[in-house]
């Protein structure tokens, strides 16, 4: 840890992250001056020859008698994993079988110290602390700069502490030329300004989000080159989690990456592909041993398919980053547990091909995909169905599996959960290897054969879509899992009657979010007593804002954030004035059905309990901003949806919004305003001259386009599409006849003082 002296009397403090720069800026004010400083983790191009984890670089500067001094104080290195003679399922809770670490070992070179960490259960790093007075100004202010380095913890005792010396040593020359804070800079501006921007009339949200894209560039790098394992980031926290090295698959990984595509930040899917990659191994460990023959990764992923590709399958489970013993880490996925969970962790990376048409994605996504997939292929089983008209026709069902986190039992299979996957991996899969012309994949045959006959969902005349056969959704759930083929817009699910089983479901599923508790027999023999549901988590509102979106429905889809985020975000600790949930399970819930601990903190950071610290909900929440503001169309996904819902020309919660290169379906990037209940504008760039066709339901009257291009409109009022003619790298803007072209800016939204700055302390 870090502190800071000062000669006087602390009279008072104000620190400010600036997002655009990626900066912290402290003034404190003292009995004898004034102290300014700031702070940046440096997110500049590095040397070739360095390795560090992290540079943060300390800028001080004090006037009138004031002086300052910074001091680096190594902390206690608290066990974060069991001591290797303890069982690895033992880091949740059991503190009696943690040892503490040593102490940290400090050298000096020069003026340099050095702080040697060894870890009893992970790789060793090393810390190195620079200081370096800079001559006093005319003005009487003096600088001081602070240069700390942490070491790559891949790296040996003397390659660590060289790479920790050779990194502060490099900075502070480099900052001496004046190079390192412009480098660093231009990396985050370069963040905001090649990617998108979104401003609308509710500054706690709006804020919200661009928080959120900062914590997006923090946590991978700006470059999507700053990430754990040199791949995904930590949804948790390095201090929660043994080595930093389980995730959670079942939602938390997934919802991480759900805003990066559409917010055109392309770059920050390298770190979940090269994470995938790197991991494919544990991933082959995962999964039954009779399947893991051809789990020989060697050549893997540069081969797309034939003899010489890998052809087995690859699920997930709990893997940990330089593991030991495969066997013993990583879990082997069977019935009834979840087939599917690296499957929907490959949607996002699909996501970004879909956005972008960029064709290396897609030949990184085949191999991973397609293994995955055939792990579903593993599992199916045939029968005979006969029709209504008396036809048999033969159908593929998966066994018996959990639907993840719900509560209410197991059901006789085909859970809604694993169809949803199996159907969306099999379709996805078949047209990539279609669109990236693989003519000699063995595999093809049977994957179409599968996908012609994959079982259907069960229903449930009240309910809507079943959790699986036989189990109709009747007790409160935090995930969503049933309601997987809405997340993945799942073309069974499109048309009239789709579309009115899908409200049907996602309106049953919301109206058991007011539930608090539950106690009922444990249907699972994986633990005994009773059941306890807490009802919603924040991800479950960041979810159904998604789904509501994606349907058109707007007014909803905000009232669940907006909701969550007022009655969620209070001072510092989240949940802290609500109250205890009620133990008997009759007692209704709270208003806000927030239990203590969890919920968004004032800095817009998740939690789960006190100490269960989780990163997805809040990107959740930005990927349902940007659906409101620009998607696909639910009914057909290659149609652009944008201000969806906004059709009868007013939203009572955003009534201004301006968005400017959000990516959608296509390859294209979309920019457009919405003000005085009406579409202003609409401008589409196109990046690989696909068939362009939008849905604008707040267009009521004829249409224009600035250049002039050709325009086919299909259906009349909010539901009509508008078909344009692109070419790749066409720009045009699509308008209302009589538009005033003054119009046709974006820029930021002017918004409320009422909720300015609400996030952060005071």
């Amino acid at each position: 840890r870090s502190l800071t002296h000062a000669d006087g009397d602390i009279l008072s403090v104000s620190t400010r992250v600036r997002l655009y720069h990626g900066e912290v800026h402290v003034e404190m004010v003292t009995s004898k001056g004034t102290v300014t400083a700031n702070i940046v983790a440096y997110a500049g191009q590095r040397a070739p020859s360095l390795g560090a984890n992290g540079l943060l670089i300390v800028n001080t500067s004090c006037t009138l008698e004031e002086k300052v001094a910074w001091h680096f104080t190594a902390g206690n290195a608290s066990a974060n994993a069991p001591h290797p003679v303890y069982s690895t399922e033992s880091y949740a809770c059991k503190t009696d079988k943690y040892k503490e670490n040593p102490a940290a070992v400090l050298t000096k070179s020069g003026n340099v110290f050095t702080w040697m960490q060894e870890l009893l259960v992970g790789p060793r790093w090393a810390t190195s602390l620079l200081t370096t007075n800079l001559n006093e100004s005319m003005d009487g202010v003096r600088q001081q700069v602070t240069f700390l380095a942490t070491s790559s913890p891949l790296t040996g005792d003397h390659v660590a502490i060289n790479l920790s010396i050779n990194d502060v040593t490099w900075a502070a020359n480099a900052w001496e030329n004046g190079d390192l804070l412009r480098e660093h800079r231009l990396a985050w501006s370069t963040f905001y300004n090649n990617a998108s921007f979104l401003s609308f009339d509710h500054a706690k949200l709006e804020e919200f989000y661009w928080i959120t894209q900062y914590k997006l560039g923090s946590g991978m790098g700006v470059r999507g080159d700053l990430s754990g394992d040199g791949g995904a980031m930590d949804h948790t926290s390095p201090w929660f989690l043994p080595n930093n090295g389980l995730f959670n698959w079942d939602l938390n990984i997934q919802m991480t990456w759900w805003s990066v595509s559409a917010a055109n930040r392309l770059q920050l899917l390298e770190p979940l592909l090269s994470f995938l990659e790197r991991h494919v191994q544990d991933f082959c460990m995962n999964v039954v041993p009779e399947a893991r023959d051809d789990c020989d990764m060697k050549s893997f992923p540069k081969t797309l398919a034939g003899p010489s590709a890998h052809t087995g399958y690859v699920a997930v489970g709990r893997i940990e980053v330089g593991h030991g013993d495969p066997d013993k880490i990583n879990k082997t996925i069977v019935p009834p547990g979840p087939l599917g969970d690296l499957v929907w962790v490959l949607s996002n990376v699909e996501q970004g091909y879909r956005l972008s048409g960029n064709k290396s994605i897609a030949e990184r996504l085949y191999p991973l995909l397609a293994s995955a997939v055939n792990y579903y292929m593993h599992w199916l089983n045939s029968s005979n169905s006969t029709s209504q008209e008396g036809d048999s026709k033969k159908v593929y069902h998966l066994p018996p599996t959990y639907s993840p986190e719900y509560i209410g039992g197991l059901g006789t299979g085909d859970t809604a959960y694993e169809l949803a996957l199996c159907h969306w991996g099999l379709r996805t899969i078949l047209s990539l290897n279609e669109e990236l012309g693989i003519v000699n994949d063995t595999r093809v045959p049977i994957w179409k054969d599968r996908f012609a006959n994959l079982a259907n969902y069960t229903i449930d005349e009240e309910y809507g879509i079943n959790v699986a056969k036989d189990l109709p959704f009747e007790q409160p759930h935090r995930h969503f899992s049933h309601l997987m083929g809405v997340v993945l817009k799942d073309p069974r699910l499109s048309g009239a009657g789709g579309i009115a089983l899908v409200n049907k479901s996602l309106d049953h599923w919301r109206a058991l979010r007011a539930t608090c508790t539950m106690t009922l027999p444990r249907a699972s023999t994986r633990s005994q007593g009773p059941i306890v549901d807490y009802g919603w988590m924040g991800f479950s509102y960041a979810a159904s804002s998604l789904m509501h979106a994606r349907l058109g429905r707007s007014q909803e889809a905000m009232e669940d954030i907006t909701w969550y985020v007022d009655h969620s975000a209070v001072d510092n600790a989240v949940g802290a004035n609500l109250g205890p949930v009620p133990s008997d399970p009759s007692t209704p819930c709270p208003p806000t059905n927030i239990y203590n601990g969890s919920g968004l903190h004032q800095n817009t950071f998740y939690s789960e309990g006190v100490g269960d610290p989780t990163g997805e909900t809040p990107f959740g929440m930005a990927a349902a901003l940007q659906e409101i503001m620009v998607g696909a169309s639910f009914e057909d996904a290659s149609v652009i949806n944008v201000f969806p819902g906004f059709g009868d020309g007013s939203s009572p919660i955003i009534t201004t919004a301006c968005f400017h290169n959000l990516r959608a379906s296509g390859a294209f990037l979309v920019t457009a305003c919405f003000a005085n209940k009406s579409t202003s504008f609409v401008s589409i760039h196109s990046e690989g001259g696909n068939p362009c066709r939008l849905k604008v339901p707040s267009f009521q009257g004829n249409l224009s386009t600035m250049p002039s291009t050709s325009i086919t409109v299909v259906g009349d009022g909010a539901d009509r599409i508008i078909e344009l003619d692109l070419h790749t790298g066409d720009t045009v803007t699509l308008f209302q006849e009589g538009a005033d072209y003054n119009d046709f800016r974006v820029a930021p939204i002017p918004l409320s003082s009422k909720d300015e700055n609400f996030w952060g302390l005071k």
